[in-house]
């Protein structure tokens, strides 16, 4: 917070023309930036000090800062588009997992559409041989009787 502070203070000094105000501020603001390794607060200081010894006509100076100034940038753009580049893989990658996931859904309700059928087929089969074998069992019991009594009889009549 202070080195942001200082900064929008050396900002300030600045638009009012107090150069070596802004110049002391800055980089005071520069100090705290470095210590903690504040990125953006370090190219918004370096930023201004390029203005600053631009606006005096100390060229060298400007052109220090200038090139401090477009250096970090560039790391720190470098940085994000890293930054970017791995988000974007892992929202590939989540992606990848998703429809993974969703391709396991639908194959596990295939399955368990084949299992109740294949579960509903077995019940029909059992209900058919029960059936089945209560007709073929009842006839067979009344023919067997028959036989067996129409046995008494013959013998009974020798």
């Amino acid at each position: 917070g202070t080195a942001m502070s200082l900064h929008k203070l050396g900002v300030l000094y600045f638009k009012l023309e107090c150069l070596e105000d802004a110049i002391a501020v800055l980089e005071e603001s520069l100090k705290l930036s470095l210590a903690h390794n504040m990125s953006m607060i370090k190219i918004k200081n370096y930023h201004i000090l390029y203005l600053i010894y631009k606006d005096t006509n100390n060229t060298e100076k400007a052109l220090e800062y200038l090139e401090i100034y477009l250096t970090e940038k560039e790391a720190v753009i470098n940085a994000q588009t890293l930054k970017v580049m791995e988000d974007y893989d892992l929202i590939h990658k989540m992606n990848k997992l998703e429809n993974e996931a969703e391709l396991q859904r639908i194959k596990q309700k295939s399955i368990d559409k084949k299992n109740k059928a294949e579960q509903r087929s077995v019940e029909l089969k059992q209900q058919f041989l029960s059936i089945m074998s209560h007709e073929i069992r009842t006839p067979l019991n009344a023919i067997t009787t028959i036989v067996s009594i129409l046995e008494k009889k013959v013998r009974g009549e020798n």
